[in-house]
């Protein structure tokens, strides 16, 4: 995760490629800011996820296996928590000493072996009730905590808000509520004339981000974050049928069909992350 507004070269030859920001150590919890030091890694290693599988893998279920974005982490170059864990043939003898951390690491965890057919080994099913006992004391996601009912801009609330900031032509509006205008999806890049036919998208899910930080909140900085509108990549005017494609994806699940925009959604996911302070 990034905890600092990144910069990208956007060079053709570097495709995307991350210069600056500043992330957290999986395992340790410790912050660093040099992108070089960064080691993005599964949750479960291969050698460890090769030695468990019940058949021999392909060179593309390997590929496909390192590339998965549901149990990626990242940590840091040469610490002790990171040598601990990729040496370890066991690896969930070591999981981070921060609950909710160890917690989404199990859980990452548990997931990934099921979904690529593991077989369990004797630790995991000695520890892993104990940790998801833990993990049953965290409270979980309620979108109404997250209150979206119309706050004080100009009068209107975020969707009129955004509609106005967003259109590109022939805005008109009956008080608050958008009557006609001309809108460019930056998802899609289709062009939008029907008001009924645009959406508000939170670049970053209320879920996620509840999951990456926001559950420490409390009810005003909750809806504050609903109804943000003051930066342009918070929320966004986007077609309904892109916005319910979307749903609550991350960008491992889902990016813009429009190619050229990914980057640039990219950067703003993790804007909104460093902003928020999220994970």
């Amino acid at each position: 995760m990034s905890l600092k507004k990144v910069s990208w070269d956007k060079k053709a030859s570097k495709n995307c490629h991350v210069k600056t920001g500043r992330w957290i150590d999986a395992m340790t919890q410790e912050e660093f800011t040099n992108a070089r030091d960064a080691l993005v890694t599964t949750v479960v290693p291969l050698t460890y996820a090769k030695k468990n599988s019940s058949t021999a893998w392909s060179l593309h279920k390997t590929m496909a296996f390192v590339h998965d974005w549901d149990q990626l982490i990242i940590l840091r170059k040469e610490k002790t928590g990171e040598q601990q864990y990729l040496q370890n043939e066991v690896c969930l003898y070591v999981v981070p000493d921060d609950i909710r951390s160890r917690c989404q690491m199990v859980a990452q965890w548990q997931d990934a072996r099921d979904r690529w057919a593991l077989n369990a080994e004797r630790n995991e099913l000695l520890k892993t009730p104990e940790w998801l006992s833990e993990c049953g004391k965290l409270e979980t996601f309620n979108r109404d905590e997250f209150s979206q009912a119309k706050r004080v801009a100009g009068g209107c609330g975020p969707r009129s808000n955004v509609l106005a900031r967003d259109v590109a032509s022939l805005y008109k509006s009956n008080g608050c509520e958008a009557t006609a205008g001309k809108w460019i999806d930056p998802y899609s890049n289709k062009t939008l004339r029907n008001p009924a036919n645009v959406e508000i998208d939170h670049t970053v899910p209320l879920g996620n981000a509840y999951m990456s930080g926001g559950w420490r909140w409390n009810q005003t900085k909750k809806a504050d974050f609903a109804n943000y509108s003051k930066d342009p990549f918070h929320l966004q005017a986007v077609s309904a049928s892109e916005n319910r494609r979307k749903g609550a994806k991350h960008p491992g699940q889902y990016l813009p069909p429009n190619a050229s925009y990914q980057c640039d959604y990219l950067e703003e996911w993790l804007n909104v992350k460093f902003r928020w302070g999220l994970n």
